[in-house]
């Protein structure tokens, strides 16, 4: 966008805000602007929503949300230099989660905030272990035939991606501990009770007269997550009674005294059987018709996301990729919708060649998919602009998700841009990876093809 129209999107905006006056607060996330008013009233939100460069605009609370993109750093930084607003830093992309306290009403929101909080800060790890996972592949001989399978290397990276996953009872534990405001270290110490060797090896055990069925927790997560779930209210209970100064020493004494009966005799098994469960859940949507589970989902997954109605999905997703370390329903049914949503801009791309300025958006919304994974400018600057694009859409993540459900096809890292365009498929070897590429290839194509053939009326192309 040049200086001339950074001038005159400004002063538009601005305008339809109401005036400079009644602008508490303006800052921006990485696709946003996120405005503060004094009277909510004086927004003309359709006129903001018919701006140049904007892709939508919607109230959250009493926020103002102006959907501009990539671009909206730069839009920022002018509207702060030239128009006189105070410039904040950048905020996350999720500040809209919910930060109210545990209710009976929001039960099931505060139960997925609180998964989703204990698992997600665990992502650059077991990232991480999949790239090793990764490079032992590349190295090994199903690929390069570098290093042979008894070579000390390829030991040693299967040992370190197996390490992620056997130990994840702890880190869980340290996780969620920090999700509920407990001591970090509180946790990791409960969830190393679990993994120890002393506790494994025992044939059997009794605790306060109470036989314990003994289990192998290593690679599950349910059992920490109960087991912080209950500690909590005892740690903060004995927080409140014991005086500050002995607090330090006796509330994290107590607090595991009293958990770690509840957590070995009840906790941790009930943990287990849920495990149990949704473990053979996913293996029965894998084995059995499962092609057609991610075919839907990758023909959904962008307007389920749009509405907010993915999240469900996305809490049984991250259970399965951190308990398998893959994925073979939920985030690859996204990967293929993702893809999608790339071969929309693409088809869009090719398409409006006459129409300078769509055609250069629809390359920035190309880029901003493909290297950053970020697919918002697309669905709002292509799809809901012109809504025909949104059939192609579905197709190709439908066409994409059926090929890779029926070829048993497993996702190992998350993100979906060209950065993982290898990465996502590497780890479970040569098969896995051809047949990624594939997929994604099935799910970009009929979507461009299908955006460039049926996605624009005449009228769209000058």
């Amino acid at each position: 966008m040049a200086s001339k129209d950074y001038e005159e999107f400004s002063k538009n905006l601005i305008e339809n805000l109401g005036g400079k006056e009644n602008i508490i607060s303006m800052m921006h996330c990485m696709t946003r602007l996120r405005v503060n008013l004094v009277d909510m009233d004086l927004v003309k939100i359709e006129e903001i929503k018919g701006l140049s460069s904007v892709l939508g605009a919607q109230w959250v609370g009493s926020q103002l949300q102006v959907i501009i993109g990539p671009e909206v750093a730069q839009i920022y930084e002018w509207l702060c230099k030239h128009e006189g607003i105070q410039a904040q830093e950048q905020v996350s992309e999720n500040l809209d989660a919910s930060k109210e306290s545990f209710s009976i009403k929001k039960l099931g929101n505060s139960i997925m905030n609180y998964i989703t909080g204990s698992i997600v800060p665990l992502i650059p790890a077991m990232m991480t272990a999949a790239l090793f996972k990764a490079l032992q592949s590349v190295l090994g001989p199903t690929l390069l035939g570098v290093i042979s399978a008894e070579s000390d290397f390829y030991i040693l990276t299967e040992i370190v991606y197996h390490t992620f996953f056997y130990f994840i009872p702890i880190f869980i534990g340290g996780t969620a501990a920090k999700k509920l405001g407990m001591d970090f270290s509180l946790g990791l110490f409960l969830g190393a009770v679990l993994v120890a060797p002393g506790f494994i090896a025992l044939e059997s055990f009794t605790i306060f007269g109470i036989n314990v069925q003994l289990q192998d927790y290593s690679g599950s997560i349910f059992p920490m997550l109960i087991t912080m779930a209950f500690a909590k209210p005892i740690n903060v209970l004995l927080k409140k009674y014991i005086p500050s100064i002995l607090a330090p020493i006796f509330v994290p004494f107590l607090t595991v005294l009293i958990i770690i009966p509840f957590e070995i005799t009840l906790l941790a098994p009930l943990g287990g059987i849920m495990t149990g469960w949704l473990t053979g859940a996913f293996e029965f949507l894998g084995n059995t018709g499962g092609f057609i589970s991610v075919g839907i989902i990758g023909a959904l997954w962008s307007f389920l996301v749009m509405t907010g109605m993915h999240v469900v999905l996305v809490q049984f997703g991250m259970i399965n990729l951190m308990q398998l370390g893959f994925d073979n329903v939920v985030f690859l049914g996204a990967a293929m919708s993702t893809w999608a949503v790339f071969g929309m801009a693409f088809g869009a791309l090719l398409k409006l060649r006459r129409n300078k300025k769509e055609r250069a958006n629809a390359a920035g919304y190309l880029a901003a998919g493909l290297l950053g994974s970020i697919t918002e400018p697309a669905l709002y600057g292509i799809g809901f602009r012109y809504k025909k694009p949104f059939v192609a859409m579905a197709l190709g993540g439908l066409a994409g998700g059926v090929y890779a459900g029926a070829v048993g096809l497993h996702l190992y890292l998350g993100g979906h841009g060209f950065t993982n365009f290898v990465l996502s498929w590497l780890p479970g070897g040569t098969a896995n990876l051809i047949n990624g590429m594939i997929a994604q290839t099935i799910a970009i194509t009929i979507s461009a093809v299908g955006t460039y053939i049926y996605g624009f009326k005449k009228e769209d192309l000058t």
